[in-house]
């Protein structure tokens, strides 16, 4: 799963994440399916293996485990934290007023992501001349960070306009399953697991290797 990692890299050593996570939620990690893994081999010993198709969520559930929210994919710090504290108050909230909460947040203008500087970029800043070297990578994370909150915000919008029509799943199973059919367009029962083939392995007996890690939903109950 490729934002599992990231998730756990960018966002939980956080100390405020960290204390908002473990001060206002029960926190469990579930994988629910296989992320498919590519490998390529240089032939000369090296090797560079990336994942496919993978996401998290974190699904907010309500004191007797009924979704109220859910937070799609990686968000910078500062919107993670705004998400946080808005589905928070969702899952205290009267079952009977959360439509009514989450089409307020629908017609408000999505939340303008901060341009995000890493704290390894201040870090690489302290010696100028190795942040001279290292500057474009870094910039590159940071445009990527970006990027993934803007289209996860729109994914989360996404998740307001049901919850705001009365949308009705089957227990946090079938929202997750939802989520991952609707809104990540990789089914939790496809077997190329997000890859747009009907069998991504063709002819097995070739010598292609299946090689799997696992996506995720984080629960914050």
């Amino acid at each position: 799963m490729r934002q599992q990692p990231v998730l756990r890299k960018l966002l939980y050593p956080d100390p405020q994440i960290n204390q908002v996570l473990r001060r206002d939620f029960v926190l469990h990690w579930q994988s629910v399916r296989p992320v498919p893994k590519i490998t390529i081999d240089f032939g000369d010993g090296q090797r560079i293996e990336r994942t496919l198709t993978g996401n998290s969520v974190h699904v907010v559930l309500d004191a007797r485990g009924r979704p109220a929210d859910a937070l799609p994919g990686l968000f910078a710090r500062e919107v993670f934290l705004e998400q946080l504290a808005q589905a928070r108050a969702f899952a205290l909230a009267d079952r009977r007023d959360l439509p009514a909460l989450h089409g307020r947040v629908r017609a408000l203008p999505p939340p303008v992501p901060p341009p995000s500087v890493p704290r390894a970029i201040s870090a690489s800043r302290i010696a100028p001349t190795k942040h001279a070297v290292e500057a474009p990578l870094l910039r590159a994370v940071a445009m990527d960070l970006d990027a993934d909150t803007r289209q996860n915000l729109a994914l989360h919008r996404a998740i307001h306009e049901a919850f705001a029509a009365g949308a009705e799943w089957a227990g946090v199973d079938g929202f997750v399953e939802w989520i991952y059919a609707e809104l990540f367009k990789m089914p939790l029962g496809d077997a190329a697991l997000g890859i747009d083939a009907p069998d991504p392995f063709p002819g097995r007996g070739g010598g292609l290797r299946r090689q799997t890690g696992r996506s995720s939903h984080d629960g914050c109950h």
